[in-house]
């Protein structure tokens, strides 16, 4: 009561109901904002049965190379942008200037066609440089990760977690490869850190102690001895500072720089100095490995 009797009004300060007001309007927008799909939630354990209406929408603006472009989102889930640097998530593609990078790249041009892409994700949204991490899906229903290790224009990228879906990029990846031994795999190089990744694609576990990693003028490393690749099995081989980022299996055995940044080939022997294969990327050609 006041002083005269009267009963006491409150009275709430006009930016207080503002802020109530403006509180209660973004919390429904949120509410109302679409969520990520995400393919362990959904207890996905073949890519094929995704729902691409629970997927998110977006469109390739631009292509950067094989396995990385660039989208636009009209209604971006909670923590993404309406414009994104998308990476497919699990595959990696050859770099610029590699074998088959511009094949790579014409291959998912051709397929995105008007830019048209579903995207969904595993519990790691992001890489370490920021890109969103996605299994990027066609109107068709294709998933444009496996289509590539499929035409063999990829290989599997061990470093992303892909739930279930390693099992089924691996037996793609292995369709590529020759199942009659080991095989250079890849090259990585980015100056002073290098490594050559080599794979078993054998039935059978593969000693490769001995084994040489070779360039066409005879500069190379040696894998050391006891080392064993189960079928499957990966290992990079490094050299200079030491290995690129890789998840793979390593050994470094040599602080010398062996591989050209330009191009080089990778001639691998087995001990008895037979070329068991070879890769080559940049200006060189595999065919310049000795016999």
């Amino acid at each position: 009561m006041t002083a005269n009797g009267s009963p006491r009004v409150a009275v709430i300060p006009a930016v207080s109901v503002m802020l109530v007001l403006v509180a209660g309007s973004a919390g429904a927008e949120e509410a109302r904002r679409p969520v990520v799909y995400d393919v362990t939630v959904a207890g996905l354990e073949r890519y094929q049965d995704a729902d691409l209406r629970l997927t998110t929408p977006a469109t390739v603006t631009r292509h950067v190379d094989g396995d990385t472009f660039e989208v636009a989102v009209a209604a971006p889930p909670h923590g993404m942008r309406t414009a994104e640097l998308v990476r497919l998530m699990g595959v990696d593609t050859p770099e610029r200037g590699q074998p088959l990078a511009e094949e790579a790249l014409d291959h998912v041009r051709r397929r995105v066609g008007d830019g048209s892409v579903y995207l969904a994700f595993d519990f790691q949204r992001r890489d370490r440089f920021g890109r969103l991490l996605a299994f990027v899906y066609l109107s068709d229903g294709t998933l444009l990760n496996a289509d590539l290790i499929t035409h063999c224009l990829a290989t599997v990228y061990r470093g992303d977690d892909l739930m279930f879906f390693l099992a089924q990029f691996e037996e793609l990846e292995r369709k590529c490869s020759p199942d009659d031994g080991v095989v250079v795999a890849a090259i990585r190089n980015d100056g002073r850190n290098e490594h050559v990744v080599l794979r078993n694609a054998a039935a059978e576990p593969a000693d490769v102690s001995g084994y040489g990693i070779r360039d066409d003028d005879g500069d190379g490393v040696t894998v050391p001895a006891g080392v064993v690749l189960e079928p499957g099995d990966t290992l990079a081989v490094c050299s200079g500072a030491g290995c690129v980022g890789t998840p793979d299996r390593s050994v470094h055995v040599s602080e010398k720089n062996i591989w050209g940044n330009s191009g080089d080939v990778a001639c691998l022997k087995d001990r008895s100095g037979t070329v068991v294969d070879a890769h080559a990327y940049g200006n060189q050609t595999a065919d310049t490995c000795e016999p």
